[in-house]
C-alpha cells in the first residue's frame, strides 16, 4: 500500500513506484488496462478487490504496466468520463462483494492525458468476504506475495474463527484493564473514587501483529495529553509510551494516557465526580463528553502518524459511580435518579475513518450515560450534542 493518505497521492508518488521498481505483493497490485463490462472482467475486478479485504488491505492500481510483477511504465487508461468511470467501478464493487467492504477510488492524471485509478481497500474486520455476481455466490479470495488465490476450507474456517476472536479479544482486553484499574493496579498511582477510562483499540492490533515505534517519535508527549489536564510529564515504559499527571502537581487530580506498543491507547482520569451545594455527588456528563470530543481526535491523529489504520474501536467506561446523579442537579433540566451500578460500560463505537465525524460517532455513547440517570439529553443540546 502506498504510504500516504489516498486523497494526497499525486502522479509523482506513482513515478516513485516505477523508479524504485516496487514489486507487486500482498499490499499492491498493478493492472495495465481497465476492467471492462464483460462478466469475466467484472468478476476479475471483484476477485482482486476482495482478496485485499480478506488479507491486509492494499492498493489496486489500474494504469501501470508490469513485467514479472515489477512496474515498467505508467501509460494510464483512456476514458471519456473519469468521474463516470470511477462511479462504474464503485457500483460493481458495492454490488459484487458480500459483506460490503471499505474502499475508495482516486483517479490520478498522468503526463500523457490518461488516468491512473487507485482502488484502495482497507483491511476488513468482518472478513471473510465473498464474490457475489448476478445473485450467484462465488469464491473467497486472499493474497500472498505471489498475488491472489482462492481460499481453501481450512483457511476459511480459520478466517471465520479469527474474525470472531478479534471481537472477543477486544472485549476481554477492556474487561481486564478496567478490573486492574479499579483494583488499584493502574499504570500510575491514581486517586480513590470514580474514574473515566477510555480505550482506542485498532483492529490491526489483533489481526496483523501491529507494532509501533515509540522511541523515534519525539512529539508523542504533545500528541497524547492526559484527559482533563494542561500540564503533564512523560516517559517511555515497558508497555510503550505514557504521559501522566501525578501527585506532584498542585491539582489533586491525576491522569495518564498510555500508548501500548501494539497501537492501543488507554487514557484514564480520576476525580470525575463533583458535589453540589447540598453535598450530592454528580457526573457532569456534558463536561466529560466535551473532554473526549477534544482528546479523541488528537489521539487518532497520533495513531495515523504512526501508520495505524482504521477501523478503531472506541470504548469508554465510568467506574465508582454508583449513587451519583447525572448532570448538575441544580442546573440540569429534569430530575436524575442515582446511578444503580458502580461501573458503566458505555456501548462501543467503531471509527471506520480516522478523519471521520467523531462527534456523531460518540454521541450515542453519551446518550446512554444520560439514560443511566433516567434522563434524555438536555434541551440545551441539539441532536449532535452541541
Amino acid at each position: 500500500m502506498l504510504d500516504k493518505p489516498l486523497d494526497q497521492i499525486a502522479f509523482e508518488d506513482l513515478t516513485a513506484l516505477l523508479r524504485e521498481q516496487w514489486p507487486e505483493g500482498k499490499g499492491v497490485d498493478y493492472k495495465g488496462s481497465m476492467y471492462g463490462n464483460s462478466d469475466a472482467e467484472k468478476k476479475e475486478l471483484l476477485k482482486d478487490v476482495s482478496s485485499f479485504a480478506n488479507t491486509i488491505g492494499g492498493d489496486l492500481i489500474v494504469g501501470i504496466e508490469e513485467e514479472h510483477g515489477v512496474p515498467i511504465s505508467i501509460p494510464g487508461v483512456k476514458v471519456e468520463n473519469v468521474e463516470g468511470e470511477r462511479l462504474r467501478l464503485e457500483e460493481i464493487i458495492r454490488r459484487g462483494i458480500e459483506p460490503r467492504i471499505d474502499f475508495a477510488i482516486r483517479p490520478v492524471p498522468n503526463d500523457a492525458g490518461a488516468t491512473v485509478f487507485i482502488i484502495r481497500v482497507r483491511e476488513s474486520w468482518i472478513f471473510p468476504h465473498r464474490v457475489v455476481y448476478q445473485g450467484k455466490s462465488g469464491e473467497f479470495w486472499a493474497r500472498n506475495s505471489s498475488g491472489k488465490y482462492s481460499m481453501d476450507t481450512i483457511e476459511l474456517r480459520r478466517a471465520f474463527t479469527l474474525s470472531e476472536t478479534v471481537f472477543d479479544k477486544i472485549k476481554t482486553f477492556r474487561r481486564e484493564r478496567v478490573a486492574a484499574i479499579t483494583a488499584g493496579n493502574s499504570l500510575i498511582g491514581l486517586g480513590e473514587g470514580g474514574k473515566l477510562i477510555l480505550h482506542l483499540i485498532p483492529i490491526a492490533a489483533y489481526r496483523s501483529h501491529l507494532t509501533v515505534d515509540v522511541q523515534q517519535r519525539h512529539d508523542l508527549c504533545q500528541q497524547l495529553p492526559p484527559l482533563r489536564f494542561s500540564g503533564w510529564d512523560f516517559r517511555l515504559n515497558l508497555d510503550g509510551f505514557v504521559t501522566f499527571r501525578g501527585a506532584g502537581f498542585a491539582d489533586p487530580g491525576r491522569a495518564y494516557t498510555q500508548l501500548f506498543s501494539n497501537g492501543i491507547i488507554e487514557a484514564v482520569t480520576d476525580e470525575i465526580k463533583n458535589h453540589d451545594r447540598e453535598g450530592r455527588e454528580f457526573l457532569d456528563a456534558s463536561g466529560h463528553e466535551q473532554i473526549l470530543l477534544e482528546k479523541v481526535p488528537l489521539y487518532l491523529d497520533c495513531l495515523r502518524g504512526l501508520g495505524v489504520d482504521a477501523p478503531i474501536w472506541c470504548l469508554a467506561t465510568f467506574t465508582g459511580v454508583k449513587g451519583a446523579l447525572i448532570g448538575n442537579p441544580q442546573s440540569c433540566p429534569g430530575y436524575s435518579h442515582p446511578v444503580d451500578r458502580d461501573t458503566l460500560h458505555l456501548p462501543e463505537a467503531i471509527l471506520e475513518d480516522m478523519a471521520g465525524d467523531v462527534r456523531g460517532i460518540l454521541r450515542p455513547l453519551f446518550e446512554v450515560l444520560w439514560n443511566a440517570g433516567g434522563l434524555v439529553r438536555p434541551r440545551g443540546q441539539d441532536e449532535q450534542g452541541r
